[in-house]
């Protein structure tokens, strides 16, 4: 308590050191008492030049504008530097730097003056925000090609691999992506290879035999590629010489495998500037909101396309898509008989009307006899997960050629009586 301070205003003269620490008032009158937040009061020694740091994230492109108020008893004057050196002009407390780009990244400085000495100081680092990369995909490895960078070892060859450990023949054409991804024509190895920024080659397509196939990955043929070229949506176009045509290669999907009722998570990693956000979508719907998704127990309602869409202040990027298939046991739902001879199949129906509101129904049939000489075809019908294999037996003896999902039994004789079964199976297991 300071004795003897008891009007609304506190002077302090001539202050040392030892006023430092925090000050209340307590303001009171017949209805009672308030006592004020506290305020510190910090007394520097002389010379202290006080000093104020901060940083600001911005979108390039952006205009940005600081303002900086100082107050003192005195006249004083302002100098703002880009990192160590003065801006020239630039002696008022505000600065502009209009739209900004990648030169201006860097500290700004503006330094406070009074008729003697520097008092103040202000220091405002500019940041440019990244967009979103992703660096990690929600399916892995499995998309075929996701690799490569300027690179090759100076001799023939068609190494995939880091840096000079790669080899190319013969490469013809070149194109980048938006991402700084290369693409290749090499020409000699017959196969478009891809370069990321890291060096690391892969092969995109072709499957180093001269040829003029379609198909995915190294299934798909060249002859002589001489040119390529992406678009901005990363399709590819070749100029496959030899052919004398243009090829277009499109990236696939992923594709990952579940069982019923199992459990199976897709992660994606991107670098940029935080914080970030995901959104996950299932076949359009958004379905999650975080760096991974996780899925339990899953059901035939969870197949289909996932993809994620990263975003942060400076834009968005958009995942390769990983696509789920559900691994389905196998169900066998029918079994049919047709037979070609000139036996007649015989069917009735009686229908009778009586007090009753419904009518009572009879339903008769009779497979006409099967006669030598005659054809018959025996079928299954099966749900589940390919590939699907079929075996068929008569009695206990397995039926040469009986591995489709179809029978056929031509000119039959009495040795072809009997009971027949089939047996299928995938990847969980078989159903008789």
């Amino acid at each position: 308590q300071l004795e003897g301070e008891t009007a609304s205003s506190l002077l302090l003269a001539k202050v040392q050191d030892s006023v430092s620490g925090e000050y209340q008032v307590v303001v009171a009158n017949e209805a009672g008492s308030e006592t004020s937040e506290p305020m510190t009061l910090e007394v520097k020694p002389p010379g202290t030049i006080f000093e104020l740091a901060g940083s600001v994230t911005v979108i390039e492109g952006e205009s940005v504008e600081f303002n900086v108020t100082a107050e003192g008893a005195e006249l004083l004057t302002y100098q703002w530097s880009k990192g160590e050196e003065a801006i020239e002009g630039a002696t008022a407390p505000a600065l502009g730097l209009g739209n900004v780009g990648a030169s201006n990244e860097a500290d700004y400085k503006l330094a406070i003056n009074n008729a003697e000495k520097l008092v103040g100081s202000v220091v405002i680092t500019v940041v440019l925000a990244d967009p979103p990369v992703i660096v990690k995909q929600p399916g892995g490895d499995a998309v075929e090609y996701l690799v490569s960078t300027l690179a090759g070892s100076g001799k023939r060859g068609r190494a995939d691999g880091t840096g000079v450990d790669a080899q190319f023949s013969r490469p013809e054409g070149v194109a980048v992506d938006g991402s700084g991804n290369v693409y290749v024509a090499d020409s000699m190895n017959n196969r478009i290879r891809k370069i990321t920024p890291d060096g690391v080659v892969t092969t995109l397509a072709g499957s180093g035999t001269e040829g003029s196939a379609d198909g995915t990955g190294t299934e798909a043929q060249f002859h002589h590629p001489e040119g390529v070229a992406v678009d901005s949506s990363g399709i590819l176009y070749v100029a496959d010489s030899r052919n004398s045509k243009i090829r277009k290669i499109i990236a696939g999907t992923a594709t990952v495998s579940a069982n019923l009722d199992e459990a199976i998570s897709f992660e994606v990693v991107a670098e940029g500037t935080g914080p970030m956000t995901y959104e996950w979508y299932h076949n359009g719907a958004v379905v999650g909101d975080q760096s991974f998704l996780q899925l339990t127990n899953v059901q035939a309602a969870d197949a289909g396309d996932y993809h994620v869409v990263v975003s942060n202040i400076a834009g968005e990027e958009t995942s390769d898509t990983v696509t789920l298939e559900l691994v389905l046991p196998l169900e066998i739902t029918r079994l049919t008989q047709s037979k070609e001879g000139p036996a007649v199949d015989l069917s009735a129906m009686a229908e009778v009307t009586g007090d009753e509101e419904e009518p009572t129904t009879y339903q008769w049939s009779q497979g006409g006899a099967l006669l030598e000489g005659d054809n018959v075809t025996l079928t299954v019908t099966v749900t589940g997960t390919e590939p699907i294999t079929y075996q068929w037996y008569h009695g206990e003896e397995l039926v040469e050629g009986g591995t489709e999902s179809t029978l056929r039994l031509t000119d039959v004789q009495g040795v072809d009586s009997g009971d027949y079964y089939v047996m299928v199976s995938n990847q969980l297991g078989t159903e008789y």
